[in-house]
C-alpha cells in the first residue's frame, strides 16, 4: 500500500451476506478497506477478479468501478474513509496474517463510534492508522518474499544463457526490479554477487564437459560464454586451485583408484578343506 494520509473516517460497520448475493458500483463514493472474518466475495473490475477471504482483506479505491458476489457466507467489516491523495483506481487484495489484532481494533472502532464519547474520532483515527501500517509491513514481507521466490527464475535464465554476456541489469529485469535493488537481493539470498554465482555454475558445467570428454578446452570455453581458453583457464584456476587440465587428471586418477580391487591380507582365517585322518 502507498503511503496515505487519511482526512476523514465515514463509517465503520460490521455485517453479514449471505451466499449469491452481488452486487457493484461504477463510482465508488469513497475508499474503503473490507475485511471477510468469514466466508468469501469476489469482485471483479474489468478482466481482473480478486477475492476476498479472511487471509485477504481487500482495498477498495474511492472512484473505482468494480462488481462482487458473494461465493460464500460470513461476516465482513467495512471501513470507509477519504484520503488527501488521489488513490489509483484498481481494487486490490492485501494479504495479511494480523487478522486477529486488526480484528481486535475494529471491534474498538465500531464501539467507539456508536457511543460517540468526546475523543472516539481522534482515538479511531490513531487506530485505522495502526491498522494502516499492519497492512503496509505485511505487504512488505509478501513482497519480500515473493522476489525472494521469484529469484529461482534468475537461475533459470543464468541456466539457459551460459554462452551470453549476461549482465546483472539484464538479470534485474527478469526479476523486474532495479539493479541495485536486485544485487542486495541476490545476494542477501545465496550470499555471493549474481556475476559470482553464474560463474560458479559455469564452472559447474565445465566440470562434467571435462569428466565426460565432451569437447577440447577450446570448446568448452566458447560454450561457456569464456572470451578464449586463457580466460577459461583463468576462471577455472581461480574457482578450483587447478587448470582444466590438472582438473580432469586428477578425476581420472581418483576414479582409477575408486575401480581398483582391493587386495586383503591373507590371515589364515579360511575353510579348512584337509581331509580328516
Amino acid at each position: 500500500m502507498k503511503t496515505m494520509t487519511v482526512t476523514n473516517i465515514h463509517v465503520i460497520t460490521t455485517a453479514y451476506n449471505h451466499v449469491g448475493r452481488e452486487g457493484g458500483t461504477q463510482n465508488r463514493y469513497a475508499s474503503a478497506l473490507l475485511f471477510k472474518w468469514e466466508g468469501e466475495t469476489e469482485y471483479t473490475q474489468g478482466s481482473r477478479r480478486v477475492r476476498s477471504n479472511h487471509a485477504n482483506p481487500i482495498f477498495l479505491p474511492k472512484g473505482s468501478g468494480y462488481h462482487w458476489k458473494c461465493l460464500s457466507p460470513g461476516r465482513f467489516s467495512s471501513i470507509e474513509f477519504d484520503t488527501l491523495e488521489a488513490l489509483p483506481k484498481e481494487i486490490a487484495a492485501l494479504p495479511c496474517r494480523q487478522m486477529g489484532k486488526i480484528h481486535e481494533l475494529i471491534d474498538q472502532m465500531e464501539k467507539r463510534s456508536l457511543l460517540k464519547s468526546s475523543s472516539y474520532e481522534m482515538e479511531n483515527m490513531r487506530d485505522f492508522y495502526a491498522i494502516l501500517y499492519l497492512l503496509a509491513e505485511e505487504q512488505k514481507s509478501h513482497h519480500a518474499a515473493t522476489l525472494s521466490d521469484a529469484l529461482d527464475a534468475v537461475l533459470s535464465y543464468m541456466a539457459e544463457h551460459m554462452a551470453e554476456a549476461v549482465t546483472n541489469e539484464q538479470l534485474a529485469r527478469v526479476l523486474g526490479v532495479s539493479e541495485v535493488y536486485f544485487r542486495k537481493l541476490f545476494t542477501k539470498k545465496y550470499g555471493v554477487s549474481p556475476m559470482r554465482y553464474r560463474n560458479h555454475l559455469r564452472i559447474e558445467k565445465a566440470k562434467d564437459m571435462l569428466l565426460f570428454d565432451f569437447d577440447r578446452q577450446e570448446g568448452i570455453a566458447l560454450m561457456l560464454g569464456y572470451h578464449d581458453v586463457y580466460h577459461f583457464g583463468k576462471a577455472f584456476k581461480m574457482a578450483t586451485g587447478m587448470t582444466p587440465g590438472e582438473w580432469k587428471k586428477q578425476q581420472e586418477t581418483r576414479r582409477k583408484e575408486s575401480l581398483s580391487p582391493v587386495l586383503q591380507p591373507d590371515t589364515g582365517e579360511g575353510e579348512n578343506f584337509s581331509q580328516s585322518s
